[in-house]
């Protein structure tokens, strides 16, 4: 027989439960989304960078600031159409509610 008693957890159990409350603790940080991701910094030298600037001019490495992704490609085309369809789907009674609180707010920053 062994020494432990029946009820208590084994070593791998352990461990699990422990890791487990480590990372619900912010023991360690997720891996970054692609979408939440920074670019690399530019670099503060001023022959890195003007180097940098060649070669994005020329086409050898791309611009590695610019929004291509496809989320950033979704929030675009809903917010082309947003307030549009937003002002379509409002019924006029609503729409003057919404204009006339906005011009109240511009005043009021105008009269301060």
């Amino acid at each position: 027989m062994t020494d432990k008693p029946e009820n208590t957890p084994t070593d791998a159990a352990t461990k699990a439960q422990s890791i487990g409350r480590w990372e619900n603790e912010g023991g360690t940080a997720p891996p970054p989304s692609p979408a939440t991701r920074k670019p690399p910094k530019r670099p503060r030298d001023p022959n890195q960078l003007a180097k940098m600037i060649v070669d994005i001019a020329t086409g050898e490495t791309g611009d590695t600031f610019a929004a291509s992704s496809p989320m950033s490609e979704l929030g675009r085309t809903g917010g082309i159409k947003g307030g549009k369809a937003r002002a379509a789907a409002l019924p006029p009674e609503r729409r003057r509610e919404i204009a006339q609180k906005a011009a109240a707010t511009r005043w009021a920053k105008k009269a301060k």
